[in-house]
């Protein structure tokens, strides 16, 4: 008695020792392990993986994953899905006779155990260079998700915190319900502890998956009770330096650097976006075209899902983009007032979990800055950002000369999906050796490139914007602008 009450009081002694007292992973019927987190608000117990989808089929039946694969994370599940998966398990015989309720776990529950008591961007540091180590991601999953508990886990043992598939958590905002964790089709950033991001309780995506949770009374009733030899588990120490979990949702904005100011920086949406229209460039006899009004682009993938926008009547799909403008002494007048015309209502077809960045250039650069946002270059497509973004573009002004090549490797290393590459002038020219580093920068960019100019282009060599365009599959446009 005098054991169980020690490590059912676990919370108490443990703040003032500065440990935490953890029990090894529990398993259930169907193969989960679960390992025991007494937090300072309460003991609570999380999976040691992704619930897998060997796991859904034995309990649901059926198994809607896209990437197939017995231990690979179940995806393509709504929070509905997560929820009734919780409740058919929780009433099999074996679960009810061992008196196990599952659940979602709460989004600050799922960020104290992500943390494993760090307070840095990712629970093995800051350091986003390592990881490939702890996460699938966009740059190392190859398109797909992968077999859970494959990368390295977190200081608490808990395996693909980061990356592999989006996890529903229990809370919800609004009419969305939380995701956490990021996914094998996004970008490291949404991998970091302190990123949050939802949907609609119904929407289903090959980027979104679950863990489960066991409820506090079965953790506190039976996870520490003795064994059948009556002696109490050997308890695990692990460190405890973290924020407690009723901070966690409050600090999520403040410990992480470079996120948005609002709770859902991001509607999370469907596994595949697509960078840009895949076409060759467009040959040196083609017509310039006069711009028709942007608009009436559709959006894919329902709430929260890639949509596509135009700019210049080059069509584009994607999650993330980037506009490089040129603003040098010949982009003045009419010209300058198409750009940003144009640019506006681009930003307008947007969608909220979309993100955009403006780079202006002549001889410099000058990335588009939002108030309250800091030095982030990109930004989300809400409509305060976009309003925002509306009256900063309304302020540029063209003057001085042109340098292409540093504006084009700038937008680069913001890794967008598609970059819209606008400019008057085919001087300075880049060379053969600049377009190839500009390629080998490029990854999976598409580059569109719209050249304004005076009339109809006469059969000539191949320029090199329109190569720059072909290099990345992207659409070269000539439009006629005074």
């Amino acid at each position: 008695d005098a054991a169980v009450a020690a490590n059912t009081g676990a919370t108490d002694a443990a703040a003032d020792e500065g440990v935490l007292v953890a029990l090894p992973p529990i398993q259930n019927s169907v193969g989960m392990e679960f390992k025991l987190l007494p937090s300072p608000d309460g003991a609570f117990s999380i999976g040691v993986y992704e619930v897998t989808q060997q796991q859904y089929q034995a309990v649901m039946g059926s198994n809607p994953s896209q990437y197939k694969g017995a231990n690979n994370p179940v995806e393509s599940v709504s929070w509905d899905d997560a929820v009734a998966y919780c409740a058919r398990l929780s009433s099999l015989p074996a679960e009810v006779a061992a008196g196990r309720v599952y659940r979602l776990p709460t989004a600050a529950e799922w960020e104290y155990a992500c943390r494993a008591g760090t307070t840095t961007e990712y629970s093995f540091g800051d350091d986003e260079k390592d990881l490939g180590k702890y996460a699938w991601f966009d740059d190392n999953s190859g398109r797909t998700t992968h077999a859970v508990g494959k990368k390295l886990p977190n200081g608490w043992g808990l395996y693909d915190m980061h990356g592999n598939a989006w996890e529903w958590c229990s809370d919800a905002e609004g009419s969305l319900r939380v995701l956490r964790g990021g996914s094998w089709n996004y970008s490291a950033g949404s991998c970091r502890s302190a990123f949050r991001g939802g949907n609609d309780p119904s929407y289903r995506s090959n980027g979104m998956g679950f863990r489960l949770a066991l409820s506090a009374d079965f953790v506190t009733a039976r996870s520490l009770s003795p064994g059948a030899d009556g002696q109490a588990p050997t308890p695990e120490r692990l460190p405890s330096e973290m924020p407690e979990v009723a901070n966690l949702l409050a600090s999520s904005e403040e410990t992480s650097k470079g996120e948005n100011s609002a709770k859902f920086p991001a509607l999370i949406g469907p596994g595949q976006p697509i960078g840009g229209t895949q076409r060759s460039a467009q040959g040196g006899g083609s017509q310039m075209t006069q711009p028709v009004e942007a608009g009436g682009a559709s959006k894919l993938g329902g709430v929260g899902g890639p949509g596509d926008t135009t700019f210049m009547d080059v069509s584009a799909i994607g999650q993330t983009f980037v506009y490089v403008i040129d603003t040098s002494s010949s982009m003045s007048g009419g010209r300058l007032k198409l750009a940003q015309s144009q640019l506006k209502k681009s930003l307008r077809l947007l969608q909220p979990n979309q993100q955009f960045g403006v780079i202006f250039y002549n001889e410099n650069r000058a990335p588009l800055m939002l108030p309250r946002q800091g030095d982030r270059v990109m930004h989300y497509a809400t409509e305060s950002n976009k309003l925002a973004a509306s009256h900063s573009i309304d302020r540029i002004r063209s003057d001085a000369g042109t340098e292409h090549k540093a504006a084009l490797l700038e937008a680069l290393r913001l890794k967008s999906e598609v970059i819209y590459f606008l400019t008057d002038g085919d001087e300075p020219e880049l060379s053969p050796a600049d377009l190839r580093e500009i390629a080998k920068q490029t990854g999976k960019t598409t580059i569109h490139v719209i050249k304004f100019g005076d009339s109809a282009v006469e059969s000539r060599p191949t320029s090199w914007l329109e190569k720059l365009a072909a290099q990345s599959y992207g659409e070269y446009r000539p439009i006629k602008a005074e």
